[in-house]
């Protein structure tokens, strides 16, 4: 870790304040859309509407970066449904590939609702 010491001659003057608010300060906003959904044929899309990630088998992406905005009100609620519907896909892909037959009509109804 390293300390910053600062020698503060005249904290008082416009150019001390332009300085400490161009250094010292950052977004405080929440941030969204780095990991792009769309199709595959899309170059810039990192992620598939099932939340995949393009290239990496067992690699969902669950959280505001796959959002192209900011909504306009508190995120929370936004990211919790899209990680449900993460896990709903996660579910889906896991009861497909491992259960078949008569076990699967009756787990598929827990699973549901």
């Amino acid at each position: 870790m390293q300390l910053l010491i600062l020698i503060i001659t005249n904290y008082n003057s416009d150019d001390f304040w332009k300085c400490a608010a161009r250094y010292y300060t950052g977004p405080e906003n929440h941030q969204a859309g780095s990991c792009k959904m769309g199709p595959s044929s899309d170059p810039l899309a990192v992620v598939d509407p099932q939340l995949q990630v393009y290239g990496i088998e067992g690699l969902r992406v669950m959280d505001a970066s796959v959002m192209p905005t900011v909504v306009s009100g508190g995120t929370h609620a936004t990211i919790v449904m899209i990680a449900e519907k993460g896990v709903d896909f996660i579910k889906q892909k896991w009861l497909s590939n491992n259960i078949t037959g008569n076990e699967k009509l009756n787990l598929s109804s827990r699973t549901e609702g």
